[in-house]
C-alpha cells in the first residue's frame, strides 16, 4: 500500500510555493556519542513547484536511513581510515544532514523519466521537500513490489548491498567450499544481514 504524499507536500503543491524543513547538524560530536542536541529541525529555503527547470523534479522525503556512516561525515573519520571520497561529504554545524538511503516521492516533474507519484531511492539531504535532478542524484525507481522501507534495509545500498558485496567481493574464493567467516560487527545493520547470507 502506498502512502499519500505528506501534508507538507500537499500544501506545497496547493499553494505553489512554501518553506520546508530539514535536519541540520547543530553541533559536531567531536569524538563523543551523538546526542539529540547535535541535530536541529530547521526551515530550509522556500520552494516553487512552478520554477522547476527542465530535468528537475520535486520530491518529498518518505523514509531516511540514518546509518553508522553518518559518523564518518560528522567527525572526519572517513579520511582517517583512508576513505578520501568521504571528505566531500564532511559536514559542519548548520549543514543539512545527508543520507545514502532515502525513499522519495515525486510530487512534480520536468524530467522525462519521472512522473508525479513515483517513488525513487537514492542519496539525499534529510529534507522534507526538495528539488533534485534525478540523474545527477543517481535516483533509481523503487521496486514497487515491496514495502518502500525495505529499500533502505535488506534491499538497500547502505545495508543489504554492502553485506552482499562484502561476501562476494572481499572474501577470497575457497575451492573447498564455504568456510567460517568472523563478523566483528554482527549486531549492526550490515553485519546482521551478512551473517544470514
Amino acid at each position: 500500500m502506498r502512502r499519500p504524499p505528506p501534508r507538507l507536500a500537499l500544501l506545497l503543491l496547493a499553494s505553489g510555493s512554501s518553506a520546508t524543513t530539514e535536519w541540520r547538524i547543530a553541533v559536531l560530536p567531536d569524538g563523543r556519542p551523538f546526542a539529540p542536541t547535535d541535530f536541529a529541525l530547521a526551515p530550509s529555503p522556500p520552494l516553487d513547484a512552478a520554477a522547476l527547470k527542465q530535468g528537475e523534479a520535486l520530491f518529498a522525503l518518505e523514509y531516511a536511513s540514518v546509518d553508522a556512516a553518518t559518523r564518518i561525515w560528522t567527525d572526519g573519520g572517513g579520511s582517517a581510515q583512508g576513505w578520501g571520497f568521504f571528505s566531500k561529504l564532511q559536514k559542519r554545524p548548520g549543514d543539512a544532514m545527508f543520507t545514502f538511503g532515502a525513499v522519495l516521492r515525486c510530487l512534480a516533474s520536468r524530467h522525462p523519466d519521472w512522473a508525479a507519484g513515483e517513488l525513487g531511492v537514492g542519496a539525499s539531504a534529510i529534507r522534507a521537500v526538495q528539488v533534485l535532478d534525478p540523474a545527477a542524484a543517481r535516483l533509481r525507481k523503487a521496486l514497487g513490489s515491496v514495502d518502500p522501507s525495505l529499500e533502505l534495509s535488506v534491499l538497500g545500498t547502505t545495508t543489504g548491498l554492502t553485506a552482499l558485496l562484502a561476501i562476494e567481493k572481499l572474501l577470497p574464493p575457497r575451492p573447498e567450499g564455504p568456510g567460517v567467516v568472523y563478523v566483528s560487527a554482527a549486531a549492526g545493520g550490515v553485519g546482521l544481514l551478512l551473517v544470514q547470507l
